[in-house]
């Protein structure tokens, strides 16, 4: 479920494992960051799960609202929403491509995708301005933005065991947490995904020798710069 605000064009997401209402989500957003008056509007194309539910269109209307949907196979209609949906595509296909990652990491590149998105300067307002700035009135910090896919090595959290013992997780830089000050990553060895604060990121994937399209890129560019 991807929503946008029109004033912002900020952008949220929400994974969902069933096409069911997103009743609860949806209820949860309004609360949060709906702004109440006679012409306020939610729209949305005619799917089932939206606006041809009835449980849908009823807690829009309960929350204040009103639902405009748009015509039959005319997203253009919808075009604020349709159009980051098609640049999202194209973001989630570049991730994997350059990371090499399995497509089953779709869900880890579209989030990091939507929180890229979020931080460029958007053409709505002249390409000065972000919608994260137009949301918050702060200037996004982007000094700690790494690529989607980079290899990391982490630090095991807790007390750590003798000298003589490893100290540290390999893993993949999937997605930011609520905060850039955490990392969600895989566990290539424990093939689970964690999170962490501290780790250490080899975005050109230097130090292993089957590199992805990506990381040959970058040491390609390396190579030239020093020579």
């Amino acid at each position: 479920l991807l929503i946008i605000d029109s004033s912002p064009r900020y952008l949220w997401i929400f994974l969902n494992t069933h096409t069911h209402p997103p009743v609860p989500p949806v209820t949860q957003f309004l609360k949060s960051y709906g702004i109440k008056g006679p012409n306020c509007t939610v729209r949305t194309d005619q799917g089932g799960e939206l606006a041809k539910s009835s449980t849908f269109k009823k807690m829009i209307t309960d929350a204040g609202y009103h639902l405009e949907t748009t015509g039959t196979d005319n997203s253009a209609q919808n075009a604020i929403a349709e159009r980051p949906h098609q640049t999202l595509a194209d973001m989630v296909r570049a991730g994997l491509e350059n990371s090499g990652l399995h497509v089953r990491f779709w869900s880890d590149a579209i989030l990091h995708a939507v929180y890229v998105k979020n931080r460029l300067p958007h053409a709505a307002f002249q390409h000065k301005m972000t919608p994260y700035e137009r949301l918050t009135g702060t200037k996004p910090d982007l000094s700690k933005l790494r690529i989607f896919g980079s290899r990391i090595v982490t630090r095991r959290p807790g007390k750590r065991s003798p000298k003589v013992s490893k100290h540290s997780y390999s893993g993949i830089f999937l997605r930011y947490a609520k905060t850039m000050k955490n990392i969600v990553y895989y566990d290539t060895q424990t093939k689970k995904i964690k999170t962490t604060t501290y780790a250490k990121f080899d975005e050109a994937h230097f130090s292993y020798e089957n590199k992805p399209p990506g990381a040959q890129i970058l040491m390609e560019l390396g190579i030239a710069e020093e020579t």
